[in-house]
């Protein structure tokens, strides 16, 4: 079909996660010819960054206790 955004567009991406949902400003950098995209995020606010580095340290001590497992 035809592209809906192109290189450059401003966009609104939605973050959903168990914790919530985030809305956050990025911008499209590229498309590939599967469809993938590459955004570049803005960074939020700081209740976006607190969201935001909450989910990190979540994955990362999902990712350790995965990693546990593995020894």
């Amino acid at each position: 079909g035809d592209p809906v955004a192109a290189a450059g567009d401003r966009l609104w991406v939605t973050l959903i996660a168990e914790e919530g949902i985030i809305p956050l400003h990025a911008t499209l950098i590229r498309v590939d010819r599967q469809g993938a995209c590459g955004l570049s995020i803005e960074s939020p606010a700081p209740p976006g960054q607190h969201f935001l580095i909450g989910l990190y340290e979540r994955a990362a001590a999902s990712l350790a206790d995965a990693g546990d497992g593995l020894r």
